[in-house]
């Protein structure tokens, strides 16, 4: 990698290890009987069928943990990369770099390659290093608690009365960084979890496959020890050292050993190696926070600004999806840019077009119409004729109550506008989530808000997420002292909005279909479609489809909890990615575009976060003023923060 280079010193210390294990490879080669192979492979048909399953289940489950860890310190050091995409890059640098030897250097290797266009070398080497490093100091803990599980083992009088000696030798080891541990207690945590997950995968994987008839923790305990001494060589999955451990610390015969170390290798090893080496013919260099953010800007729908609200944007070299997480189910939400993304390929949609559905469909995904969406071209549209009769008569029953409607600016009205957001939510039973915007004042910094005063207070509002062609109707929300025809005056005034800023299509959003299986729900909402057909939308069906029936069952109630029961936070996965909406006062013309550069004074200046680096800078506008985690917790900036140069 451009940038690095070894010193003669460190080269040394990286060849020692590499010495040491090959000289303990030939000389436990040398001990092994002359047919030591032919007796391993004779041994395999003897591990039973269902031991061979679930060793590979949680060969799966402990490469996910490793790339969730690395996902964590993705965020950590603010490198520009995609949460799933940090993902598939833990996985296959560890998978890779333990199959081929010189784990660190390896994964090192493989990291570059996968995100050579998103993060510099030096970012990258930061990444390895913090990695491995934080991997090995909690396979160190683990490591201490297991020698104390063997020696219990072996003398128990004596491993009793050590136990309060080895609480405190971990205690002092890691009072000197306790402070630096609190201070990113959260990345800590996540660390430890994920690392202390993939060790407990890989030590039942090696117990599945040992003989049936030794205990458990002890050979969970061996491992342990043994995978340290395997990874500090730096061999091809710890060849050497990991085996010697083995037969020194469980009473086995080699013979008997044999074939459960060449399981292993072949199960924990092998076959994630291989699988990785297989999957980088297709592994391009993966875009980046910034290309989503240009992506975005330049050619995303406004619904995408979902993505402030808990959803995720995904992206390849194929094309781009908006996905939502909904309990156990992601679900790719409405049309991709290009083709799918390939990691969505078999991802349930929602809120897919026709087209879509009847392609699915064809390839024999189960496929239902759930919804109808209303669709208005503002450079047409007009409160003239007939059919918007009904629309001009509610237009002067608010203007004869004296309600009017204004641009306003979410920052100077907050305290107003989450009390009326927690009146609609008690009367209306709560905020919806998934595809649903919630009320938050973060999200409607970037939404174009249209406020609705009566004698002059502010009663109610109506936002608009707002893209590069077309604009999103995302909320309505009021208190119960609005008069009829309010809230048709703030819609109107977002159609003559975006007829000046020369958009060319406006959704007032989704409501459920009164046809098919859904037709109940969607009567029991027809005020709403009442509502949105006032204005004479042109109405387009979206369709939910999965692969096959009993995907489809358990993804529609995984949504359908997700509309109900949203996430209590709003989190956002990529930071700022939604359009910027056109800030305005009253009697300004919107314009489209994006927003000015945010500025602070300078004892409010902006500093950039270490723990959540994709949150919006706004958040963490005043040092001491309680950010992101509620009255709860209270955490103050001041705990989070890494200032930079």
């Amino acid at each position: 990698m451009d940038g690095i280079s070894l010193s003669p010193r460190a080269a040394a210390r990286t060849a020692l290890p590499l010495a040491v294990g090959l000289g303990l490879l030939i000389w436990g080669a040398g001990q092994l009987p002359p047919d030591a192979l032919r007796t391993a492979l004779s041994g395999l048909p003897a591990i039973a069928p269902w031991r061979w399953i679930a060793a590979v289940a949680l060969t799966g489950l402990s490469f996910l943990a490793m790339g969730r860890m690395e996902a964590s310190w993705h965020v950590a050091l603010r490198l520009n990369t995609q949460p799933w995409a940090a993902r598939r890059t833990g996985r296959l640098a560890v998978a890779i770099g333990q199959c081929l030897g010189a784990a660190s250097v390896v994964a090192a290797l493989m990291r570059w390659h996968l995100l050579r266009e998103t993060a510099r070398a030096a970012d990258i080497a930061r990444l390895s290093l913090a990695a491995s490093l934080s991997f090995m100091l909690c396979w160190g803990l683990t490591a201490l608690v297991a020698l104390w599980w063997i020696a219990l083992a072996q003398m128990p009088s004596l491993s009793l009365s050590a136990l309060p000696l080895v609480v405190t030798g971990a205690a002092l080891a890691l009072w000197r960084y306790a402070p630096m541990l609190w201070r990113h207690r959260r990345l800590a945590a996540a660390v430890f979890l994920w690392c202390q997950l993939d060790l407990l995968c890989a030590a039942l994987v090696f117990v599945l496959l040992a003989p049936a008839d030794l205990p458990v923790a002890e050979v969970a305990a061996v491992f342990t020890l043994a995978l340290g001494a395997g990874l500090a060589t730096h061999l091809p999955m710890g060849l050497g050292a990991f085996d010697l451990v083995v037969l020194a610390l469980l009473p086995v015969p080699v013979a008997d050993m044999l074939p459960a170390l060449l399981a292993y290798r072949l199960i924990y090893g092998l076959l994630p190696g291989v699988a990785g080496l297989l999957s980088l013919r297709q592994a391009t260099a993966l875009p980046g926070r910034d290309a989503l953010r240009h992506l975005l800007r330049d050619r995303a729908p406004a619904i995408w600004g979902l993505a402030e609200q808990g959803g995720a944007v995904w992206q390849d070299a194929r094309g781009a999806a908006l996905v939502g997480r909904a309990l156990f189910a992601k679900t790719v939400i409405g049309e991709p840019l290009g083709r799918i993304p390939a990691a969505l390929t078999l991802t349930a949609r929602y809120k897919c077009c026709a087209r879509t559905a009847v392609r699915l469909r064809r390839g024999g995904w189960a496929v239902m119409v759930i919804a109808m969406d209303s669709i208005i071209d503002p450079q047409v549209w007009s409160l003239d004729g007939p059919h918007r009769a009904a629309l001009r008569r509610k237009l002067r029953q608010a203007q004869a109550k004296g309600a009017t409607v204004a641009i306003i600016d979410p920052a100077n009205h907050r305290h107003d506008m989450a009390r009326i957001a927690a009146a609609w939510a008690r009367t209306h039973g709560g905020e919806r989530g998934f595809s649903m915007g919630r009320f938050h004042p973060h999200a409607l910094c970037d939404q174009l808000v249209f406020g609705i005063h009566v004698d002059g207070t502010l009663r109610g509002f109506v936002s608009f997420q707002t893209g590069p062609q077309d604009w999103v109707l995302d909320l309505i929300r009021y208190d119960g002292t609005l008069p009829s025809g309010a809230i048709h005056t703030a819609v109107a005034a977002g159609l003559s909005a975006a007829q000046a800023a020369d958009v060319t299509e406006v959704n007032l959003g989704a409501t459920v279909t009164q046809r098919g299986p859904c037709g109940w729900l969607g009567r029991r909402h027809g005020g709403l479609a009442q509502f949105k057909g006032s204005f004479g939308p042109r109405s387009r069906p979206l369709y939910f489809a999965a692969p096959g029936p009993l995907r489809f069952g358990l993804t529609g109630l995984a949504v359908l909890w997700a509309v109900q029961r949203p996430h209590a936070r709003l989190s956002c996965r990529l930071g700022r990615l939604s359009f910027a909406a056109p800030h305005a006062t009253e009697g300004t013309t919107v314009r489209s575009g994006l927003p000015a550069p945010l500025e602070a004074p300078d004892d409010q200046r902006i500093r950039p976060t270490s723990r959540r680096a994709r949150l919006d800078p706004r958040r963490w506008r005043h040092w001491d003023k309680p950010v992101q985690h509620g009255p709860l917790l209270r955490r103050r900036a001041r705990d989070v923060e890494r200032r930079t140069s």
